[in-house]
């Protein structure tokens, strides 16, 4: 039998490669005074909390005039000069085929998926041409992941999300999509109120750094890979003074990873001992924050303080720590093919606090 394993590759969004948080790159004939206009998409701008995400970027976003849309994308604009930004979702997916050869037959494997949700900002390639498909010339200036609820699930984290399994795994591809598009969604407006129930960096403080941090890397000209490991060393210092606030993804509020578990479930409690064990880790001072009291603390910012932002991108794992004033990321470490934050994690960046 002449047997053979394909592995097959589809994209949907822009052909990115695979990476954490950030991403920066300066397009060719591109500089940072080239950059005329910010145009952004957002959604229903008659509602409030859409126009504090839009006050967030104008306020933030210096290198440039901003501008808003919400409907049809407008090709007038694809010129020199143009910068955009709007939330995307590009997917990897992998199948195996058995190819049977002579004695007849297909066998497909099941569809595996790899999603990444981000903030991309872009410009147009300067061979783009009106007769031309826009979006094959999209060249990426800066991109900010987000980390979606259920990323990286595992089976007991199916249980938490009260899933069955079976239902995902056990199922041919057609049913498996309708599935997976009801878990994870293929679009989102960044700017709904909404949108932080899902992602759980997505929180306006949380996007206010993004647009902080990308204002200012840019603005440097900054080429850097979201592969690329950083740290500032006097900066990280003053962690040995300062307390690092630590976001609670996981538990005690609507929006976490085990939100739906009551009081005294065995993975809530298995979860809680997790967390406790996780900061015994690190040697210096260190607090859990709920999500929206962090949130709260960026908004209303008036001196440093540094929390831990961790990101699960798909397979990969983020682990940065940022300034919640500036958005200013003075340490990141990217791990492939790892998932959850571990107590090696935290042991890892204590010490570079020197």
């Amino acid at each position: 039998m002449n047997l053979k394993t394909i592995f097959l590759h589809f994209f949907l969004g822009c052909s990115l490669a695979l990476s954490a948080q950030y991403e920066f790159h300066q397009p060719s004939g591109y500089n940072t005074k080239t950059y005329q206009k910010l145009i952004v998409k957002v959604g229903n701008q008659q509602e409030p909390y859409t126009q504090k995400i839009m006050k967030l970027i104008q306020d933030y976003w210096t290198l440039c005039p901003v501008t808003f849309y919400s409907d049809k994308f407008d090709k007038s604009w694809l010129i020199e000069g143009n910068l955009f930004l709007n939330f995307e979702r590009y997917t990897l997916a992998s199948q195996y085929v058995r190819d049977y050869g002579n004695n007849g037959g297909v066998s497909n494997g099941q569809v595996n998926y790899n999603d990444y949700y981000y903030l991309d900002f872009w410009v147009i390639d300067k061979k783009y041409k009106p007769k031309y498909d826009w979006w094959d010339y999209k060249n990426t200036v800066a991109r900010s992941e987000f980390y979606l609820r259920t990323i990286g699930m595992g089976e007991e984290e199916y249980k938490m999300f009260k899933i069955d399994p079976y239902d995902i795994s056990g199922i041919r591809e057609s049913v498996y999509s309708v599935q997976r598009e009801e878990l994870y969604p293929k679009a989102f407006d960044f700017t709904a109120q909404n949108f932080a129930a899902q992602y759980l960096n997505g929180t306006e403080g949380q996007i206010k750094n993004m647009i902080q941090y990308v204002n200012a890397q840019v603005s440097k000209g900054r080429e850097k890979d979201f592969f690329e490991n950083d740290k500032n060393p006097t900066e990280l210092s003053q962690l040995k003074t300062q307390t690092l606030y630590v976001p609670n993804y996981w538990f005690g509020a609507s929006g976490t990873i085990c939100q739906n578990l009551a009081s005294g479930e065995k993975y809530l409690e298995i979860t809680q001992k997790y967390i406790a064990d996780l900061l015994k880790a690190y040697p210096y001072k260190i607090e859990l924050i709920n999500r929206e009291s962090l949130n709260q603390k960026i908004l209303s910012a008036t001196e440093d303080f540094y929390y831990l932002n961790y990101i699960q991108s798909s397979a990969d794992k983020i682990i940065s720590v940022v300034n919640g004033k500036t958005g200013n990321v003075i340490y990141a470490e990217v791990n492939k093919n790892s998932y959850r934050i571990k107590e090696k994690d935290l042991e890892k960046l204590g010490k570079q606090i020197k």
